[in-house]
């Protein structure tokens, strides 16, 4: 299997979005385009590992894993580190992800 790419969501409201539109969204919730953090590290299914190990500000309910051919061009992240202080590898894109229904899958505790 090739290189992949990794994003959580915030909430079932992102995770629906991704099954019914194909893409994971490049908007915040004010509609302006916004960076978005992916990691080409292995995916995780704990909600709690991924908030600890990527510094997210609220547990995520669902992963979304697609193929890195088809993320955008990635470059580093608004603060530019390429690491958390949790260990996790992060990158960003503005680009829409195409995502598969089947590629989002809820995370575990």
């Amino acid at each position: 299997m090739g290189q992949r790419c990794s994003w959580t969501t915030r909430g079932e409201v992102e995770a629906r979005f991704v099954m019914d539109h194909g893409h994971i969204p490049n908007v915040g919730r004010s509609g302006q385009v916004r960076p978005m953090y992916v990691t080409t590290d292995a995916p995780t299914d704990s909600a709690t590992a991924s908030e600890l190990r990527y510094e997210l500000a609220q547990k995520p309910t669902h992963g979304v894993t697609v193929p890195a051919d088809r993320v955008g061009p990635l470059g580093p992240t608004p603060d530019g580190r390429p690491t958390t202080s949790g260990g996790g590898s992060e990158a960003a894109t503005n680009e829409k992800i195409p995502a598969s229904p089947h590629e989002v899958q809820e995370l575990g505790p």
